[in-house]
């Protein structure tokens, strides 16, 4: 199986954090600016050319969308150059849920829920600790994990060969890390996926998984 990663392209919530615009807004109703349309087309154009030069036979490809705006809108665009007939969203790959503090500027957490808010500190101070702080009403990176593993069983059941999947940053992160079996040193040394970006997994000539980014 070959699986490609895909961040959706800058959302309005990326540069217009410290605004009033985004502050508010529902995380899936969050959409893409127009740098972040044009980053989206033109990844399709280059993940064309990278499967016709790699000579990946597409034509048994799924895609798999998370449902959130941001990247229905992005997976619309790329598919204008893949042409995948088969595509479903899954709400299972949808970015990490920030609960009450979704859509929210981080000087006003203490306002909102100042004990939690501590309670998040002490655990971000502790690298164990990190991974497993849910945020008030929200997800934790543990959570995302957990549900991502029940995502990787239903591609391992496909039939269906490249994998595309369009989700978030934290998302891909958690994916990477389950199906790799990394560990949490793994996780925070990671960086995030910049927009648009694409991340491969692939057998390598051991026939074991391993992963590399093939579009910036």
């Amino acid at each position: 199986m070959m699986i490609f990663l895909i961040r959706h392209g800058e959302s309005i919530q990326n540069v217009e954090m410290d605004n009033e615009i985004t502050e508010g807004m529902p995380d899936p109703d969050v959409y893409l600016t127009d740098k972040g349309m044009e980053q989206a087309y033109h990844t399709g154009v280059k993940l064309k050319e990278y499967l016709l030069e790699n000579e990946i036979d597409s034509t048994n490809a799924r895609m798999w969308v998370s449902p959130y705006l941001r990247t229905v809108q992005t997976a619309k665009l790329i598919n204008e150059s893949l042409n995948i007939e088969s595509v479903f969203e899954d709400p299972r790959i949808v970015e990490k849920d920030f609960g009450n503090f979704g859509s929210i500027k981080k000087e006003k957490w203490k306002e909102i829920d100042p004990i939690t808010l501590n309670t998040m500190v002490r655990k971000y101070e502790s690298i164990r600790g990190r991974f497993f702080s849910r945020f008030p009403n929200g997800e934790s990176p543990f959570d995302v994990y957990n549900r991502i593993s029940t995502f990787i069983e239903t591609i391992f059941r496909d039939d269906k060969d490249p994998i595309f999947i369009v989700s978030h940053g934290d998302t891909i992160r958690c994916l990477i890390m389950r199906f790799l079996h990394k560990d949490l040193n793994w996780y925070y040394d990671e960086k995030t996926p910049t927009n648009a970006s694409v991340i491969m997994i692939y057998k390598n000539k051991n026939d074991k998984y391993n992963y590399k980014t093939v579009i910036e």
